[in-house]
């Protein structure tokens, strides 16, 4: 059953209630990275005592550092066949997840979402299914998306302790947005959200107010409304979860519907999926890795204008009790000048204990805040002279303090490729040609979905006298068979392929590319065969950013030097047959030759004996007979 609207609201009340601490943090985490450290109170106790106010950014370094370690890190998704059928078919789901990321810009929502994790503590994104209209060709497409949650927007079960929300009841966004917005997109409650704004006093703020719970939903100096969607989940059917969204603000419940995604095992899923970088033991609130900073930060900058006013400033005094009297501005203004001249009777105080004190506290704070960084091994920072495995060992003993929550972050990827996937199969169910920019150098197309038609004989059919059509019959009462164009099969059909996804990193390190190319080349200098398994193993082991590619080019190679063998086979073959036939023909040659003799031969012999006769008859005819 849906939920009430009192339900809802009680809620996101809730969740907005347990927040509001943690809210307030959160802000001064991100004011902390975005250089504003001092306070207003700070800075004018500053000003009174004459310190500079100095602020060296050590959180914007680390966490920027951070981010550019996500950069340059590769990824690459990968599918999985579950069974031994599909196996042919998952290297075509591999570049459908290929496709499926550029459409919906997953590298750039993992880069939008990952200061919200290391700083805010929460980064979540939502699933959406965006139709495409093309007026000039009068075609409807559909696009999958994925948006980032920001966390100033994002709404949670305040009981959840799993960093994945897994045991959440509900999940949500709150977002002010104006009255005429509000009515314009969903006009059925246009008439109330217009009154709301024009009869209710007072502003917004995140903290409930439980005298004036309106409000935290109206703001009726800028004319906005507070509008919630939520995902919740009732049990149904086997103890599984239905997922539900709902839409709702002070003017009551916009839309309450299921959630249409189902996994590839047809269970309900949520599309607001989150992760935590940490979460507190003691309320469950999430916080990113700043908070941890704030101390060592405060320091820092305390320290060093500290240390810079001590360098600045002297400090004199008289050397003994009949020292005449001077204005002590005079000799306070001598003391601070690099030229100044003291009064007679006065002496500088030395003060290096103070500043080395400061320094050396100051040098220990600032490797402690260091180890919050990535390494310079981390950020291929080492010597030139380093190999490109060498530094790729480095930069994994170094991503050892950072693993934990970068796991975090790619956890939240492979759950964006799984939303992704699972709504590609509900989705794309035509026909639908796709492109995968696979290699810089060319788009490769796949054809998903593609019917195999086939001639099969099936009934004549002739309109029946209702205008329905049915079979026509013969005299016999038999059907009249034709052949006929059906669809017996799908090729590439994604709805029935059942496989695990993956995603890969490879980190994006030019040195090690360089020193990859050359293993690899020196293999080829060995003479060892492309298609063997030894270069297959090799292959397997290089860290490359694209496996798939280098694969597909070997196999393309292997496949041209099988031509080529082929064709070369063809033509030696071709050589042979003719040289037979050459030979062939020499020897019927000198055979006609040698016959042609042999005639000859016979002819002469035939004519010698010829003669012989003719004198043995004229012999005989000379002589009498009698």
């Amino acid at each position: 059953m849906p939920l009430t609207f009192d339900s809802l609201r009680r809620k996101a009340q809730n969740a907005r209630t347990s927040q509001s601490t943690n809210y307030t943090l959160t802000k001064r985490d991100f004011a902390y990275l975005d250089g504003e450290q001092l306070s207003p109170e700070q800075k004018k106790i500053l000003r009174q005592r004459g310190q500079p106010e100095v602020v060296s950014n050590y959180i914007a370094f680390n966490i920027n550092g951070m981010i550019g370690v996500i950069n340059s890190n590769n990824t690459d998704p990968r599918a999985y066949p579950r069974n031994p059928q599909d196996s042919d078919s998952a290297d075509v789901v591999t570049k459908v997840l290929r496709y499926l990321a550029d459409q919906a810009q997953l590298d750039e929502v993992k880069l939008q979402c990952a200061p919200d994790l290391l700083v805010g503590g929460v980064a979540a994104t939502l699933l959406k299914v965006r139709p495409i209209v093309n007026l000039k060709r009068n075609t409807t497409d559909v696009q999958l998306i994925v948006e980032r949650v920001k966390w100033n927007e994002f709404l949670y079960d305040p009981y959840s302790t799993e960093t994945n929300f897994s045991d959440a009841t509900y999940l949500g966004t709150a977002k002010w947005l104006d009255a005429d917005y509000v009515a314009t997109c969903y006009p059925e409650i246009g008439p109330e959200a217009q009154a709301l704004v024009q009869n209710t006093s007072g502003g917004m703020g995140l903290d409930m107010d439980e005298e004036n719970v309106e409000k935290t939903w109206i703001d009726s100096t800028r004319k906005r409304l507070l509008v919630v969607e939520m995902y919740y989940y009732e049990i149904g059917e086997m103890g599984l979860k239905k997922w539900r969204r709902a839409i709702f603000c002070a003017a009551g419940v916009i839309e309450d519907e299921e959630v249409p995604f189902v996994d590839d095992y047809g269970h309900s899923f949520c599309p607001l999926i989150a992760e935590s970088c940490n979460v507190s033991s003691i309320d469950n609130s999430r916080f990113g890795l700043v908070r941890g900073m704030i101390s060592d930060q405060d320091e820092i900058n305390a320290r060093l204008s500290r240390s810079l006013h001590l360098a600045n400033t002297r400090v004199a005094y008289a050397t003994s009790e009949n020292t005449p009297p001077v204005d002590p501005e005079v000799v306070r203004r001598e003391a601070s000048r690099p030229d100044g001249v003291l009064p007679v009777g006065y002496q500088l105080m030395p003060n290096q204990d103070l500043s080395n004190g400061q320094i050396a506290h100051l040098q220990y704070t600032q490797g402690h805040m260091e180890r919050s960084a990535p390494s310079a091994a981390v950020l291929g920072r080492t010597s030139d002279a380093q190999s490109g495995r060498a530094k790729l060992v480095d930069q994994q003993a170094g991503m050892q303090e950072l693993g934990p929550t970068f796991h975090r972050l790619s956890n939240l990827e492979v759950r964006m490729y799984k939303m992704l996937w699972w709504a590609a199969q509900m989705y794309f169910t035509d026909e639908k040609i796709i492109n995968v920019n696979g290699n810089e150098n060319t788009i490769e197309h796949i054809t998903i979905n593609e019917p195999v038609v086939e001639m099969v004989p099936a009934p004549m059919m002739v309109p029946g006298p209702d205008g329905q059509p049915v079979p026509y019959v013969n005299a016999w009462g038999q059907p009249v068979m034709v052949e006929q164009a059906q669809v017996v099969d799908y090729k590439n059909r994604i709805a029935d392929l059942d496989i695990d996804i993956s995603v890969e990193s490879t980190p994006n390190q030019v040195n090690l590319q360089h020193e990859t190319f050359n293993s690899f080349m020196e293999l080829a200098r060995l003479g060892i065969d492309p298609g063997s398994p030894i270069m297959k193993m090799a292959i397997e082991l290089m860290p490359i950013a694209d496996k798939t590619r280098i694969k597909e080019l070997v196999k393309e190679a292997n496949e041209e030097a099988a031509a080529g063998q082929q064709e070369q086979a063809q033509v030696q073959e071709a050589v042979r047959q003719a040289a037979l036939e050459t030979h062939q023909a020499d020897i019927g040659y000198k055979q006609a030759q040698t016959q042609e003799k042999q005639a000859n031969a016979f002819a002469k012999m035939t004519e010698s004996e010829t003669k012989q006769i003719e004198n043995q008859l004229f012999n005989l005819g000379s002589r009498p007979l009698y």
